[in-house]
């Protein structure tokens, strides 16, 4: 049963805020002495400790490897692996608040997707307004560089890159809802961040020679935090919520993570924040905050994706057995 939200669950909410609003800054001060397969490979080995130290601290435990896992290793590929990978090469090219701003598009591609692939859910005019919304702020950021086409444009594969991983994590919710078994959200989560590492591992191990040594303290504290906060803490944070106050609440983070990356990417990284990425930021939350509104309306509920900066196998772990559709 869903308790009623404390002032505890509202702190916990604003500290997943920070934690996945401040990753891009992480990213961008990391991959100044790390290649974006080792950043990725170390950030899931760290996050996956933590919750592998949440497993054994609840009393669970991972299954042996089986076909069981075949769902595991699909949610581990789109759901982690591409998009992380891809965010952190696009941060070669482009700055933390642009990336952050273009993640927020990740709810609004999740219902696209849903309307699409899953007959039992149900749509509002207002929801298929939100995309007009929502989609005209990611044209909005990458217009600026669509003239001078793809050839020499490194920014522009940078954002493209960057909507291709949002694709990937709203592809991997949709696939969840459809195809993963209920299991625990820990174990689905710790699992999934193993296999995700496993996959990282061939082409970090080939790039360890790209490694900056001795690493920089700036870079050696942001791969830290990536992984043991950004990832780790932050996952077992966002099932206490869903579990608590319930995933609608839980979904409000979706709201505060962009500003907060683009507020991060200002003060931490003296990035010039412009009235594109402002207006885009703002259209991108308005579509998001319409589709909500129109689901609610319809008596249907978007995943509560948060983030694109956590596994999204622990958005899925916790959002498959918590949230259906409500006319079920």
């Amino acid at each position: 049963m869903q308790q009623r939200a404390t002032i505890k669950d509202w702190f916990v909410l604003f500290s997943l805020t920070i934690f996945w609003g401040t990753s891009f800054v992480f990213n961008e001060l990391a991959l100044a002495a790390v290649p974006p397969s080792v950043l990725v490979m170390v950030r899931l080995l760290l996050g996956f400790l933590v919750l592998l130290a949440a497993l054994l601290a609840s009393r669970q435990g991972l299954p042996r490897p089986s076909r069981a896992w075949l769902p595991w290793l699909v949610i581990a590929l789109l759901g982690t692996f591409l998009p992380m990978r891809l965010t952190a090469w696009a941060q070669l090219f482009i700055g933390s608040a642009e990336t952050g701003v273009l993640m927020a598009i990740t709810p609004l591609m999740v219902f696209a997707l849903s309307w699409i692939f899953l007959p039992q859910e149900r749509a509002s005019g207002w929801q298929f307004l939100s995309l007009l919304f929502g989609f005209a702020g990611v044209f909005l950021l990458v217009a600026g560089d669509m003239p001078s086409g793809l050839r020499n444009n490194p920014h522009l594969f940078g954002l493209l890159a960057v909507l291709v991983a949002a694709f990937c994590y709203a592809m991997n919710s949709v696939y969840a809802r459809r195809f993963a078994a209920s299991q625990s959200p820990l174990v689905l989560a710790t699992g999934t961040m193993l296999l995700a590492s496993l996959l990282t591992a061939p082409a970090a191990l080939a790039d360890l020679s790209m490694v900056l040594w001795p690493l920089p303290l700036s870079a050696v504290v942001a791969l830290l935090m990536l992984g043991l906060v950004s990832t780790g803490l932050a996952s077992v944070l966002y099932f206490r919520l869903v579990q608590g106050p319930g995933p609608v609440f839980t979904a409000q983070v979706t709201y505060g993570v962009p500003a907060w990356a683009v507020l991060a990417a200002a003060w931490v990284l003296q990035e010039p924040i412009g009235t594109r990425i402002l207006l885009g930021l703002a259209l991108i939350l308005l579509g998001v905050a319409l589709t909500e509104w129109g689901g609610r309306r319809s008596r249907w509920r978007a995943l509560p994706l948060a983030d694109a900066h956590a596994s999204g196998a622990t958005r899925v772990a916790a959002a498959v057995p918590a949230v259906r559709p409500v006319s079920k």
